[in-house]
C-alpha cells in the first residue's frame, strides 16, 4: 500500500493523523512519514487500517439498523436489545464504546417515555 493509498483510507475513515496514530499505538510523526512516502507502509498497519475501514462500515451498517428501532417496542424488547448493545462493548476502542454506550441510554430513555404516556 502505498502512502496516498493510506492516506486516502484514513481520510475515508475521518480520523485525523492524530487519532489514527493512537489507534496504531505509533507517533503522529510516523503516520505523517508514511502518508509522505519517506517511509513505506508496514504490513501490519495496512491490515490495522483494512481492519479499521471494515469495523467502520460494519458499524454504519448496524446504525442504520438500530435507528430502526420502533418505538412501540414492549419494554422487556427494548431491555433486550439495550443489553444486547452493553454485551458488543468487549473488543471496541474507546470511542466505539462512548458511542454505543449512548445509543444504549438512548434507548433507555425511550423506555421510560414510553413508559410515562
Amino acid at each position: 500500500m502505498t502512502g496516498k493509498e493510506f492516506r486516502k483510507l484514513r481520510t475515508q475513515l475521518k480520523m485525523t493523523r492524530r487519532q489514527l496514530a493512537i489507534e496504531l499505538d505509533r507517533t503522529e510523526a510516523t503516520v505523517c512519514n508514511w502518508e509522505g512516502g519517506r517511509t513505506p507502509v508496514p504490513k501490519m498497519a495496512e491490515m490495522c487500517m483494512q481492519v479499521l475501514v471494515k469495523k467502520t462500515r460494519e458499524k454504519k451498517m448496524s446504525k442504520k439498523k438500530k435507528q430502526s428501532i420502533p418505538v412501540g417496542k414492549s419494554r422487556s424488547e427494548l431491555l433486550d436489545i439495550a443489553k444486547q448493545l452493553e454485551d458488543q462493548l468487549d473488543g471496541l476502542t474507546p470511542f466505539e464504546c462512548r458511542q454505543v454506550m449512548e445509543l444504549v441510554l438512548n434507548a433507555k430513555e425511550v423506555i421510560r417515555a414510553k413508559h410515562r404516556q
